[in-house]
């Protein structure tokens, strides 16, 4: 009965790992009205790995032709996130200007990326993202140069806004390179959407937990059989 239950159970919490969801941006203010930039995407972080990914897509109007360029975010505690892809997309670098990166009014920033390693300024626009393009960033997070398994969740990085910032935002994108030569910033909302706090099994779930249930019946049945 327990190499049973072990087993199902075992393959529940992989089918509940399989379904976890990231946590989708809710897009907050932007540094300027115009040119209109904006962005999707989502983090997640996965605690068997330690490491955090971040997907980011450029959603500005096609006729801006705007390049996402860069990104920064905080840790809300002793998490450290470290880029592991350098030059991702012929450019992307991890920040050489933090921590304490400036993202103008959105305050200064601990961890991210950007073409040329600088969030404001840094390397070739055309190296970026254009309308429509998207990309994942990967990072390793460690807590005193050990990997942080499950010691923190993807929350802890989208809940410290940026220091010293009168916008508040625990994740600004840079664009650059707009048609009309301009740049932007935009910051996502402190408060962001929630994971589902309840996650449906798939029917093969329910059918073994079915099957589990009716085990003692089984055993029982085998039993008299024996018996007579």
């Amino acid at each position: 009965m327990k190499s049973y239950c072990a087993a199902i159970c075992a393959a529940l919490l992989g089918t509940s790992l399989a379904y976890a969801q990231p946590v989708p941006f809710e897009i907050g203010e932007s540094a300027n009205l115009t040119p209109p930039a904006t962005f999707s995407g989502s983090m997640s972080y996965d605690p068997v790995l330690s490491r955090l990914t971040v997907l980011l897509q450029n959603d500005s109007p096609l006729d801006n032709l705007g390049s996402l360029t860069g990104f920064v975010f905080n840790s809300d505690g002793d998490a450290v996130a470290t880029y592991a892809d350098p030059d991702l997309n012929g450019g992307f670098q991890a920040l050489n200007d933090g921590p304490g990166a400036d993202a103008g009014v959105f305050g200064q920033y601990e961890y991210g990326a950007a073409l040329g390693g600088e969030f404001l300024n840094g390397g070739d626009p055309d190296n970026g993202f254009f309308p429509l393009e998207s990309g994942n960033f990967f990072f390793n997070v460690t807590i005193n140069g050990t990997a942080a398994g499950d010691a923190v969740k993807v929350e802890d990085f989208l809940a410290q806004n940026g220091v010293n910032g009168t916008i508040d935002a625990p994740l600004a994108v840079r664009f650059r390179a707009f048609a009309d030569g301009g740049d932007n910033i935009v910051g996502v909302k402190a408060k962001v959407t929630p994971p589902p706090s309840a996650i449906p099994l798939p029917a093969a779930a329910w059918s073994a937990l079915s099957g589990l249930a009716l085990l003692p019946m089984f055993r029982k049945r085998l039993a008299r059989q024996r018996q007579s």
